[in-house]
């Protein structure tokens, strides 16, 4: 598993990019993937919000995405999870 990776590999999707990563893809399908890729910011938004309702593991998921070089900001991350939670997608 490559930097960046929690769970798999399908290449990275940076912020700003319309077309969604693969585990994004995957999701938004309605498969569970429990992959992420820490450099797509929806990936991330994804990862956050799996841990609900527990603010400490979210807390450590964003600590986790903050270390990786490359990844999306704190606030593109929160930003991302609004936009999953007002459109109710995966």
């Amino acid at each position: 598993m490559s930097a960046g990776m929690v769970g798999g590999d399908d290449g990275p999707v940076h912020p700003g990019v319309a077309v969604p990563c693969g585990h994004c893809s995957r999701a938004a399908r309605g498969q569970r993937t429990g992959r992420y890729h820490l450099h797509c910011v929806r990936c991330c938004a994804r990862l956050v919000r799996s841990c609900r309702p527990w603010r400490e593991a979210q807390e450590a998921m964003l600590a986790l995405i903050a270390r990786q070089p490359g990844r999306p900001s704190k606030a593109d991350v929160i930003e991302a999870l609004r936009a999953l939670d007002e459109t109710g997608a995966a």
